[in-house]
């Protein structure tokens, strides 16, 4: 079979001339995707991710055919050979993170989540020293207890966040970190803030519910897996924190997922 430049993409973006491009569309009908046994798992999904599977499956079948265009043209060419299994390689791992991505974020998505904030916040009233009394597990404050975060005025305008606790025990390794926040739309969402400890990389801090004195607050994010209770006090009272779990229950958290922080006693 004679082979023929075409006009494909492939075509257009070669960079050399040993780098032999032809149309899969000259060659032989092939399955390459049987040849290595590569499927697009049969599961259920969000439309808009079956979309960028389908998408990285035609890449994947486009890739496969372009590496056995090659070794038709040209059986020698092993650099571009590893080249383009590597790519393949490449596609099917995205692919694969994809699909574990959109499960895990389908499942924690079941319930709805009402995170909606306080319309009002006085940033200067919310300053000062807050004590953790619960939170949902995570990476960053795991094995801390005795936690609190303090908030104040930095000379730029933004808030300083000084976070501390300690290790296991209240008698264990004291840590602290500082970062800073800032609210994004002080007009229109004043309790929706943005909190950095790192850089430019910003998590958000939502004030969900807020105690009228300002003396305890419910805090969420954009995403389900964080929640915190706050208080004024190291110590809450036991009806006052059922209170706020159900407050918590009703927005559709599994209040279950709490985990209350030691504290020291006044």
């Amino acid at each position: 079979m004679q082979i023929q430049p075409c006009n494909c993409p492939v075509e257009r973006m070669r960079s050399g001339k040993s780098f032999m491009n032809i149309c899969a569309a000259t060659q032989p009908s092939i399955e390459p995707a049987l040849q290595i046994g590569y499927q697009v798992p049969k599961i259920r999904m969000p439309a808009r991710t079956e979309l960028c599977i389908q998408n990285f499956h035609g890449q994947i079948l486009f890739t496969l055919r372009y590496i056995k265009n090659i070794r038709f043209a040209d059986p020698t060419n092993k650099r571009i050979l590893n080249m383009g299994k590597r790519l393949t390689i490449f596609l099917i791992a995205i692919t694969l993170l994809i699909i574990n991505n959109s499960l895990a974020g389908a499942k924690s998505q079941k319930v709805m989540i009402d995170k909606t904030v306080v319309k009002e916040l006085d940033i200067k009233k919310y300053l000062g020293t807050w004590y953790e009394i619960a939170r949902f597990d995570h990476g960053f404050e795991r094995g801390l207890v005795g936690v609190t975060a303090n908030y104040s005025f930095r000379e730029d305008g933004k808030i300083k966040v000084m976070n501390s606790g300690y290790k296991n025990n209240l008698e264990g390794k004291f840590s602290e970190a500082v970062g800073k926040a800032k609210i994004p739309d002080p007009i229109n969402e004043p309790a929706k803030l943005k909190v950095s400890f790192f850089l430019f990389f910003y998590g958000d801090y939502y004030v969900m519910e807020l105690d009228k004195d300002y003396q305890w607050a419910l805090i969420g994010s954009s995403s389900d897996n964080y929640l915190w209770i706050l208080s004024r006090k190291p110590q809450m009272d036991e009806d006052l924190y059922n209170e706020l779990l159900d407050k918590l229950q009703k927005r559709g958290y599994d209040v279950s997922k709490l985990i209350k922080v030691e504290q020291k006693k006044p």
